[in-house]
């Protein structure tokens, strides 16, 4: 009766989570993704993603590309790489998720510190003389419960050759030990097919304080420029639950603990910028149909439109005889009118050169005569 149960309340789960990605997608402008995936498009879209740290379903910003991704994830925790899986296969997408606790170069097995929040267990413990003086929230999320000893493998050795020869984006959510993976990932860091790179980072003492630094530079020494960073901020003790901002009549009315306080943990983005190799006579990104379409979708999948144009708009130079529909794709990544239309890449730059450029002006003012 229990296991049967069990198994209802695991196929509930793995249902509510793909209502929760249905969810997000309705939020998300889908014309790109769409374009790119439809059955008549002239080049077969497939991303393969590793994902070390692999919880809940793939991260909201490809969500829209589910269909288009090959998956291959990294989950410690055994159950919850079972349910990744049957979720996978009951969408339908492409992926495997395995229960391995992935490691740095050099080593076989690590202590793993289970902390009260199950989140924040990972294979560094945080530093306890400094968590002490944080705000409680993140104290208790980080308090250790028990410790055990996990075989780990590297990257080098979890996918094979041929494997990793063909992942274009790698992301690490791995609570403090990013900078050990990514050394241990070497044959994938050099690989002419990684695209991009996203991993969190710690920064001041909390783990390791030269995390960040460690990250920052093995990526550039491997060709990857950095995008973006977002950053979570964390009050001390003394400001228990954030900045309160009070109302007319003195009574605390809101608070936000991430606004105020320290930086100490955070995500980057790092990515292969073709467009500058291809300007600068060198690199190692090929100039195909595949590679182009595949970057192209890690630019949008983050936000970065002006990159995806940028990349499309050079291919035209690079390649006469592509067989992708570059004006229809660049069409999908222009913003919409306020009633929904779509508008041409020419009419949008015609629209934007209509504005009055304040800020210039503003510049003009301190140019050199």
């Amino acid at each position: 009766m229990k296991q049967y149960v069990r198994r209802i309340l695991r196929k509930l789960r793995i249902r509510l989570r793909e209502k929760v990605n249905t969810f997000k997608c309705v939020f998300q402008d889908q014309d790109f993704p769409r374009l790119i995936q439809a059955d008549d498009f002239p080049v077969k879209t497939l991303i393969n993603l590793v994902d070390v740290g692999f919880r809940g379903d793939l991260c909201s910003e490809w969500i829209a590309f589910a269909k288009a991704i090959n998956c291959i994830g990294f989950e410690l925790d055994e159950k919850e790489c079972k349910l990744l899986n049957e979720l996978i296969q009951d969408s339908g997408r492409q992926g495997i998720v395995y229960p391995y606790a992935v490691g740095g170069k050099n080593s076989d097995s690590e202590t793993l510190y289970i902390t009260q929040f199950p989140y924040s267990s990972g294979l560094r413990a945080s530093n306890k003389i400094f968590m002490d003086r944080i705000y409680s929230i993140m104290t208790e999320n980080c308090k250790v419960m028990c410790t055990k000893t996990v075989n780990t493998v590297c990257l080098n050795k979890a996918l094979p050759p041929e494997v990793a020869a063909k992942i274009n984006f790698l992301k690490i959510d791995t609570e403090g030990f990013e900078s050990e993976i990514l050394e241990g990932a070497e044959i994938l860091l050099k690989s002419q097919q990684l695209f991009g790179i996203k991993s969190e980072v710690w920064f001041g003492p909390i783990k390791k304080p030269e995390l960040f630094a460690d990250i920052d530079v093995l990526l550039r020494a491997n060709g990857f420029h950095l995008f973006d960073i977002t950053v979570s901020r964390y009050p001390r003790k003394t400001f228990d639950r954030g900045y309160i901002k009070f109302d007319k009549a003195g009574r605390p009315a809101s608070l936000d603990s991430r606004l105020y306080g320290q930086v100490l943990t955070g995500d980057v983005l790092y990515l292969k910028d073709p467009v500058f190799e291809y300007k600068n006579g060198g690199g190692t990104f090929v100039w195909n149909d595949e590679n182009v379409l595949a970057m192209s979708c890690i630019f949008y999948a983050y936000n970065l439109f002006d990159c995806a144009v940028e990349l499309l708009e050079t291919y035209k130079a690079v390649n006469q005889k592509t067989v992708l529909p570059l004006d229809a794709m660049i069409g999908k990544l222009c913003p919409k009118l306020p009633d929904g239309t779509l508008i041409s890449y020419k009419d949008y730059i015609q629209g934007s050169q209509q504005l009055p450029w304040e800020e210039l002006e503003l510049y003009k003012q301190h140019w050199t005569k």
